[in-house]
């Protein structure tokens, strides 16, 4: 079966064995090693505009040459407008969770109403003909895109790739002397939260293992600011190896819940910075934090296991 496989990241694909016979095709921002589609997100509005049609029709000739499609998230328009042609074209498709906000969907979140950046997006990705709050949403000014439970492949997903260590839980430690990872998320930039703001409250949280006498390091997300990393490099030091540590904390990012299926020792504070956070985005944190039964104030530890993903299927 000739197969197309979409994605965004080259994180995306880094675990999955290749597909015999396949072709892949990365639609994103950054140029990778195979053949690539700009992502119409990251393009200036006139841009998206004018190629959208074009990009549109390259994608239909491209779904023309094969039986089956594979696309790792489908999370932005140019996936969705293949999916929907696939579907449409009664191919083979699979839709593979590539992180936590993969759940981000019409069902899970709307935000009712229409402003002026919502409708201009409306107009410039070609979604009049479709059903607002059915086929797509919008969560702040991002368009979150439906997709059908039947279409979700586990076997790749994110959570069933990551490499188990198989350690042990202990959570009674001496904390003496060790060292506990923050694992920083660009919410800032993401939910425009100040940065002196997001800075002071992530320092509220990191002082708090200060006292308890554990050394905090950082591990910067590819996507930090570099004031951001230069006001938090003057208190605490960068973390050169994840796999040499054990104990984390941040707030809901992918790669806590990945260490977390590791059997590493994860603890959020999600609830201590709730406040900055868009009603919508919270909501949706604690819908999936109650599906898996993760705290979120840091006073457990998260037990996961990849089984438990699959009850988020129910909330798409």
């Amino acid at each position: 079966m000739k197969t197309l496989v979409l994605y965004n990241h080259a994180y995306q694909i880094e675990k999955v064995d290749c597909i015999e016979g396949s072709t892949y095709l990365q639609v994103g921002v950054c140029r990778g090693q195979h053949d690539f589609m700009r992502i119409l997100e990251s393009m200036a509005l006139h841009s998206a505009f004018f190629q959208r049609r074009s990009l549109e029709l390259e994608l239909d000739r491209r779904l023309a040459l094969f039986d089956r499609v594979i696309i790792f998230g489908c999370q932005e328009y140019l996936s969705w407008y293949a999916y929907k042609r696939a579907v449409g074209l009664n191919m083979t498709v699979s839709v593979i969770p590539d992180n936590t906000e993969f759940y981000l969907r019409p069902s899970t979140c709307v935000e009712s109403g229409l402003n002026f950046k919502r409708m201009v997006k409306i107009l410039i990705y070609g979604l009049l003909k479709f059903g607002l709050e059915k086929d797509y949403a919008f969560f702040g000014n991002k368009v979150i895109y439906s997709i059908s439970k039947s279409h979700i492949d586990y076997s790749n997903a994110y959570f069933n790739t990551v490499d188990s260590h198989q350690l042990k839980h202990h959570f009674s430690f001496e904390k003496k002397n060790e060292c506990i990872i923050y694992v920083s998320q660009p919410y800032y930039e993401d939910y425009s939260i100040p940065l002196d703001v997001w800075v002071d409250s992530l320092n509220r949280v990191l002082e708090e293992y200060v006292l308890e006498g554990l050394t905090v390091l950082i591990k910067f997300h590819q996507r930090d600011s570099l004031e951001f990393r230069e006001i938090i490099g003057r208190q605490y030091v960068e973390c050169d190896d994840v796999d040499k540590h054990y104990k984390f904390v941040g707030f809901f990012s992918t790669m806590l819940f990945e260490l977390a299926l590791e059997s590493k020792m994860v603890l959020s504070h999600f609830s201590s910075v709730e406040h900055l956070f868009p009603a919508v985005y919270s909501s949706f944190v604690k819908l999936v934090s109650a599906e898996l039964d993760i705290n979120l104030s840091g006073e457990r530890a998260w037990l996961l296991n990849s089984c438990k993903f699959e009850n988020l299927t129910k909330i798409i």
